[in-house]
């Protein structure tokens, strides 16, 4: 095999790697570095004797003592800390040599100057800005308010009995259950429909038949008679669909449950044609199995 050691290696460069020397005492040491261990043990000890205490036996003595006296000139000329410098600020203390300032010069240095409320005058503190915040909460409390769209909310309101309300209320809570007791006043009042009596037609006989017709199930969501009567405790409902009490045609009437039934109270014009196109299929359907028979 060939020596790929030293020069022969595809990665040499230069000669720095084999070259390489300490500073102090010209032994040879590792590349990157400028000090053997011993030296530099010595250096810290002469630029900081408190932290780093002496302690080699690499070296002879004679050699120790000229390093330090290497060191020792280095060390003052570099400016480091060594007895025969020192170091004030500007206000007389001393400080050390990597500093600028002592620690009460530095602080003051950092500190934002005063601020005060631009209505009350008070000093403010880090977290307020402009005004403080009794002066802050009545500047945006009115007109000022960046929330304000109609001014509504600044005016007060009254009920017809006299009692002060909230502007998106008419009526305060005692006139509005007095109002709300007359049907006439709800909503869903349609002239009172809902009064009216069932003609003599409209039998229990009447509805059982159309139950059969549409196998004891709604005609809208497939709910069985049985599961009707387990959840709510009745039998499926009969549904008119013109709603008109009065007519009870059998091309009228449909099977409902109660909650469909329910539904169909509202959006009349909507339902009234959808449960008109099943009725029509329903009939249709039953026309041709009676054929059949």
């Amino acid at each position: 095999m060939k020596n790929f050691k030293g020069t022969n290696n595809p990665n040499f460069k230069n000669d720095k790697t084999h070259n390489n020397k300490c500073i102090d005492c010209g032994e040879h040491i590792s590349y990157g570095g400028i000090r053997c261990k011993s030296c530099a043990r010595i250096y810290q000890y002469a630029t900081r004797p408190e932290t780093h205490p002496f302690k080699d036996k690499h070296h002879s003595k004679k050699t120790i003592e000229k390093i330090k006296e290497k060191l020792t000139g280095v060390a003052r000329t570099h400016g480091l800390s060594c007895k025969g410098k020192h170091y004030f600020c500007e206000c007389g203390k001393e400080i050390e040599y990597r500093s600028k300032k002592c620690k009460i010069c530095g602080g003051k240095s950092r500190r934002k100057p005063k601020t005060f409320c631009l209505d009350c005058k008070k000093e403010l503190s880090r977290k307020e800005y402009i005004r403080c915040n009794k002066c802050n909460w009545i500047f945006y409390s009115g007109v000022n308010s960046p929330q304000l769209t109609h001014g509504e909310t600044l005016k007060k309101h009254y009920c017809k009995c006299g009692k002060e309300i909230s502007y998106t209320r008419e009526r305060c809570w005692d006139c509005y259950c007095k109002w709300i007791k007359n049907p006439e006043n709800h909503p869903n009042w349609q002239e009172g429909k809902s009064f009216e009596i069932y003609p003599q037609e409209w039998t229990n006989e009447l509805k059982e038949s159309i139950r059969q017709r549409d196998n004891h199930e709604c005609q809208n969501c497939g709910m069985t008679e049985e599961e009707h009567i387990i959840v709510i405790g009745q039998d499926l409902h009969i549904h008119h669909v013109d709603y008109n009490k009065k007519n009870c045609k059998e091309t009228n009437l449909i099977t409902l449950c109660m909650s469909c039934n329910m539904r169909a109270n509202f959006n009349r014009t909507y339902w009234e044609n959808y449960y008109k196109e099943k009725l029509n299929k329903i009939i249709n359907q039953s026309k041709d199995n009676q054929k059949k028979e």
